[in-house]
């Protein structure tokens, strides 16, 4: 059976945003449209719904207005699976989303975005996918910075709050409203950003582009998947923003021409707009000329490889060789049969094995080249105890 009315989604809208205008199209309150009406008794607003929304309200949505489960799916924070995290674990912190910090029916944390342009052009008001995504920092139609907060009063957006409690407003135009105070989030004063270059403009701007539906054509690193890619991007955004990366943004401030600033103790997607603009600016700007510029500003800034994670060998290999290759200020350690090797070449050109000639011959410091000799001697000395043996 099909809905009096049952709106399309648009291109991008995110899946709480269409349940929203479907209710308030149909002139119903949130809970008396999906309970009383479509017959769906689980509760759905307590949890961050756009994450793994049950099977039976996707069926009942399906059922009333003959969208394909496709459809229906692809609006779902899922739609990323494969691109920024091979799965989308069904709660807790993730990788790239914002956090919603949901607790009953009420949002601790700003876990969706919006543009006040995008909302003031709207024919029809509505939320994009792709605002959920702690990248999207800068509205790529409009270059100007995503808001996460009402500038009136500093609530976050819960725009479903509106078709609930005891005073509802159920037109589709109050998801322009904050749910909180009712000031116009379409008339939102937009903040323009400053781009370094127009490269670094077209690169994030053609990524957004990319989380929103169109190809990846072996993007940066070149031959690197887009999972791949944005898990590497992720680590370098950590090692920017964290407690060991101060000389290193004040190294990239100065060749991009603006201030980098992070709270060192907070995890990317819990920065500012403004903070993860600056990283993800500077982030890309790095790999956009990789590994040349990743290798002189880390170098610069004296960033060595234990620094930059404990997990190095569970990075994507266009990060880890890098790092492993750049960054690695561990003294050299030959093993024994190396040792024994070079040792037995002194022996063979008549030359004594001393801390002096191994040492020269390997390119070892002192300590090092020291203990080698009494390796090779002990290792030595037991081979001919087993020959004589024998």
């Amino acid at each position: 059976m099909l809905l009096p009315v049952h709106p399309q989604p648009f291109q991008g809208e995110l899946l709480s945003s269409w349940m929203v205008r479907l209710a308030f199209s149909n002139v119903f309150a949130l809970h008396t449209f999906y309970f009383s009406l479509l017959g769906y008794r689980a509760p759905i607003w307590n949890r961050d719904i756009d994450r793994h929304p049950p099977f039976t309200l996707l069926k009942i949505l399906q059922n009333y207005t003959q969208q394909t489960p496709l459809a229906i799916q692809s609006l779902t924070l899922e739609y990323y699976e494969g691109i920024l995290f091979e799965a989308l674990p069904i709660f807790g912190d993730t990788a790239w989303l914002l956090p919603a910090g949901i607790y009953h029916r009420t949002r601790r944390r700003a876990g969706i975005q919006f543009c006040p342009l995008c909302l003031k052009n709207d024919i029809e008001p509505y939320y994009r996918r792709v605002w959920r995504l702690a990248f999207c920092t800068v509205c790529r139609e409009h270059c100007c910075l995503m808001l996460q907060h009402c500038p009136n009063c500093d609530s976050p957006v819960v725009f479903h709050r509106h078709g609930m409690g005891r005073i509802k407003n159920t037109e589709t135009f109050a998801l322009r409203l904050c749910h909180c105070c009712g000031f116009d989030l379409g008339m939102a004063e937009p903040t323009q950003v400053n781009w370094p270059d127009e490269e670094s403009r077209s690169i994030m701007c053609g990524l957004l582009n990319i989380l929103d539906g169109d190809d990846w054509s072996g993007r940066l690193p070149s031959l690197c998947s887009p999972l791949s890619f944005f898990y590497g991007l992720r680590i370098l955004l950590g090692a920017i923003g964290g407690r060991n990366g101060e000389k290193v943004r004040v190294s990239l401030s100065a060749r991009l021409g603006f201030k980098i600033e992070a709270e060192p103790n907070l995890d990317f997607e819990y920065q500012s707009t403004k903070a993860r603009f600056n990283l993800l600016t500077a982030g890309l700007w790095l790999v956009s000329d990789w590994p040349l510029r990743f290798v002189e500003v880390f170098h610069e800034a004296g960033f060595t490889r234990s620094r930059f994670s404990d997990n190095l060998h569970s990075h994507p290999y266009w990060l880890y060789v890098q790092v492993a290759l750049n960054l690695d200020t561990r003294p050299y350690l030959p093993s024994d049969p190396e040792i024994a090797a070079a040792a037995n070449f002194l022996v063979a050109s008549k030359i004594a094995v001393t801390t002096e000639s191994l040492g020269g011959l390997m390119g070892i410091k002192s300590d090092l080249a020291r203990r080698a000799v009494v390796n090779w001697k002990a290792n030595r000395s037991r081979s001919d105890n087993t020959q004589s043996d024998g």
